[in-house]
């Protein structure tokens, strides 16, 4: 339940902890298939936490086992939401036998058919080499395989992420001044159902754990 604080006549409401599969209004289901992760929220803000372990959306040649909370949706419709924090990716703390040497933590926003076909649009802070690196990545995944891979570089700030699907058409755009300008990257091309889920999922592949804060998720036919 969600905390209530008294101090000096003032009620502050304090982040509730949700459990796995709790269905929060206005954010979705809570899906944690590993089972390592702790979610919170307060209202128009969501939290999750990922640990020092492998967490990712990557059916290729790793894992579809992050932290997602998704809520059913059909037809035409934009999702967009807030990413305000996510921890910085280290250098040289990427897990043990995983490929590459870049260091990866992300926010993501979903829109989701199966664990073989979705989209995922991350706001990265990377370490790559001792390089850090933040981006706005756009993928798509059909039968297991990305079929849809574009980045931009940008400014290490808060980021509103978007994701809008007409017919079979995907426009991905990020704004970094409160919603008040977009930019948009290539339109591409979608197969996917007309009834779909999106949301929100936090990604890691360090020994150091993300935490990624998500405010103001909008679903809009």
């Amino acid at each position: 339940m969600l905390g209530i604080l008294l101090l000096s006549g003032l009620t502050v409401a304090l982040a509730a902890d949700v459990k796995p599969l709790d269905s929060v209004p206005g954010w979705g289901l809570v899906i944690d298939s590993v089972g390592d992760c702790s979610f919170s929220h307060d209202g128009g803000k969501f939290t999750i936490k990922v640990p020092g372990a492998y967490h990712d959306l990557w059916p290729q040649s790793g894992k579809v086992n992050a932290p997602l909370v998704l809520q059913e949706v059909e037809g035409d419709f934009s999702v967009t939401v807030a990413l305000t924090r996510i921890d910085k990716a280290e250098r040289d703390t990427r897990i043990a036998g995983l490929a590459g040497t870049t260091s990866f933590h992300a926010g993501s926003l979903v829109i989701w058919q199966d664990a073989k076909n979705f989209v995922r649009f991350d706001r990265t802070q990377m370490d790559r080499n001792g390089q850090p690196i933040t981006s706005c990545y756009l993928h798509v995944f059909k039968d297991a395989v990305r079929v849809v891979e574009t980045s931009t570089v940008v400014p290490d700030k808060p980021t509103q992420l978007r994701l809008t699907r007409k017919a079979a058409a995907l426009t991905a755009a990020y704004s970094q001044d409160g919603g008040k300008s977009w930019n948009d990257l290539a339109p591409q091309k979608i197969d996917l159902p007309a009834k779909v889920k999106a949301g929100i999922a936090a990604l890691n592949n360090t020994t150091r754990g993300n935490t990624v804060t998500f405010e103001g998720l909008k679903v809009e036919k």
